[in-house]
């Protein structure tokens, strides 16, 4: 079984792409991305010295870059990221302010300053408008779109975005982005034909794939992005356990407080209901007596508070309805019929 390369592991890709031997297939690939409206493509590169120590490929956090430097001086710097960590943006941006201060020596003019260019590749989609998968960032006037520099330009190859295009590659980026999709078969041998920059990527895998050294360093550096990949698994799964408890928490707090808030205005809205329910037993009570010694219907509204409508619905419960003598309630019954039946008297001044 041939050994099938993992073209987006970041030791191979830099092999590919950030040897010196292999300028051609970088300038291909870099004057697929970059934007040459102004500029024009790119004709010649230098590649710097980012060499790693490969006992550090296993490190999960070591970070295999390419820097080169074009012939008019601007710097271009190309990143492979697997692992969606968060803060794409930023990171991206702070390489770029990094690189691009780091031109300026002590007492230099600003004006030397050169453009930087970032190129992000990364294998998972973070960024909107998913059908969009090369998306390149400028610094730019916000009303009339017009550049305040063309120094910065950030680049975002979203890999699996690509992969879910359904149709043949059109642009020569296209055929780049379907070569790092890790396609085999006749698929690759049909890019080979068209873009020789890709036919001598495929030659340069072959003699990697042979070198047992080189297998056994691309070997430590897919360990060490494995476990940077499970790493990132096992933090979102627990950040997701957390979220569900605490919503879970959450939730019987909210019943708590639901209930306690509950019996506080059950208990409030009790007192208060109460409270009314009294006072209107008082006023019945009051307009009954009122009624019974005979004040009239609007005397005893106007006493009790109580409306002419309540007034009139207590009169069928007065005893002996027909007329007076109804007893107040608590009096004696023959009282108070004496009282009712007694004729007023009246005084005359002399």
């Amino acid at each position: 079984m041939a050994f099938r390369l993992n073209r987006l592991n970041d030791y191979v890709f830099k092999r590919i792409f950030g040897d010196p031997k292999n300028k051609d297939i970088l300038l291909d690939f870099l004057n697929s991305i970059i934007l040459t409206d102004e500029r024009g493509p790119l004709t010649e590169i230098e590649l710097e010295d980012r060499e790693i120590d490969p006992e550090f490929l296993g490190d999960k956090a070591a970070r295999l870059d390419i820097l080169a430097t074009a012939s008019d001086g601007t710097k271009i710097n190309i990143e492979v990221q697997l692992v969606n960590l968060g803060g794409h943006e930023k990171r991206a941006l702070f390489y770029w302010a990094r690189l691009y201060s780091g031109q300026l020596a002590a007492g230099e003019a600003y004006r030397t300053l050169g453009p930087v260019i970032v190129v992000n590749v990364v294998n998972f989609e973070f960024l909107p408008d998913s059908s969009r998968y090369h998306q390149a960032f400028l610094l730019l006037e916000h009303e009339t779109g017009r550049p305040l520099t063309r120094d910065c330009e950030i680049h975002f190859l979203e890999v699996p975005k690509y992969r879910r295009v359904r149709r043949p590659p059109k642009t020569q980026l296209d055929f780049w982005l379907t070569y790092l999709s890790n396609v085999q078969g006749k698929v690759l041998e049909e890019l080979a034909m068209v873009v020789p920059a890709i036919r001598k990527a495929l030659t340069v895998e072959e003699i990697f794939a042979q070198d047992k050294r080189e297998r056994y360093w691309y070997e430590l550096r897919e360990k060490g992005l494995r476990d940077l990949a499970s790493i990132d698994a096992i933090a979102k799964e627990n950040l997701e356990k957390g979220l569900a408890q605490g919503r879970q928490e959450g939730r019987q707090e909210g019943r708590q407080e639901g209930r306690q808030k509950g019996r506080q205005e059950g208990l409030q809205e009790g007192r208060q209901k109460g409270l009314q329910e009294g006072r209107h037993e008082k006023a019945t009570e009051i307009a009954l007596r009122l009624l019974n010694r005979g004040f009239s219907a609007a005397a005893a509204a106007e006493a009790t508070g109580l409306s002419p409508e309540e007034i009139e619905a207590l009169r069928p419960s007065l005893s002996g309805s027909s007329g007076p003598g109804v007893a107040e309630p608590g009096a004696h019954p023959h009282r108070a019929a004496r009282r009712a039946s007694s004729p007023r008297r009246t005084t005359r001044k002399a």
